[in-house]
């Protein structure tokens, strides 16, 4: 299973709110929820991200065992 846990930490960091993350990623409240959720979102919203908070992919998803 993919965690968005260690973005979900940057951003607490970051001192930003899931509105700044959408806002700043580009993203949308649909992508945001999944992300709380830990459901799988597109590549593209992925890059978004990483381009947003300067971070790599691994810096934002983590894998665990179910």
């Amino acid at each position: 299973m993919i965690t968005y846990k260690p973005l979900l930490k940057k951003m607490i960091d970051l001192g930003w709110e899931k509105k700044d993350l959408k806002e700043k990623a580009g993203i949308s409240w649909a992508t945001v929820t999944k992300i709380g959720k830990d459901e799988p979102i597109s590549l593209k919203m992925i890059d978004k991200i990483c381009s947003a908070t300067g971070l790599q992919p691994g810096q934002i998803m983590k894998h665990i065992e179910d």
